[in-house]
């Protein structure tokens, strides 16, 4: 299952707009989840939002589509509970990469996990912010 959300800030501040998180899985694309503004670009590490893909899943792609294309992410996989930092306890299953508007992204490992992030690390060119509006895992059907 694809049942929670949550914003994740672990480099400080009063996080993502936590409030907004599961709107990334109402599958509305006109409601999204987005960061804070940074008026001088990302002044941290990075911030993301996480899906609890309870109880796990070996998860084969993720879909992300988003408003604000050209952001840079990474993709990171946990078990238990969510780690307090990046990297720490967390999995890269997906390189860094540049987003599109609807960027589907193949998943390495075929491993299980239940905690799936989107690692923001670059806002988009001329933007203060990045908007998430679906986050979809897939899993493989055989």
């Amino acid at each position: 299952g694809q049942a929670a959300a949550e914003d994740y800030d672990p480099f400080g501040g009063d996080g993502e707009h936590p409030e907004a998180a599961t709107r990334i899985l109402d599958r509305d694309d006109s409601t999204a989840w987005s960061t804070e503004s940074y008026q001088d670009g990302l002044s941290k590490q990075g911030v993301g939002v996480v899906v609890d893909a309870k109880p796990g899943v070996v998860a084969t792609a993720m879909n992300v589509r988003t408003p604000t294309p050209g952001f840079t992410a990474t993709v990171y996989a946990a078990n238990d509970s969510i780690p307090d930092t990046v990297p720490g306890g967390w999995t890269e299953v997906a390189a860094s990469r540049e987003f599109g508007a609807d960027e589907d992204v193949q998943i390495r490992g075929g491993r299980r996990f239940r905690h799936y992030l989107l690692w923001i690390t670059a806002l988009p060119e001329d933007s203060e912010k990045v908007e998430i509006s679906e986050l979809r895992l897939f899993r493989s059907q055989r």
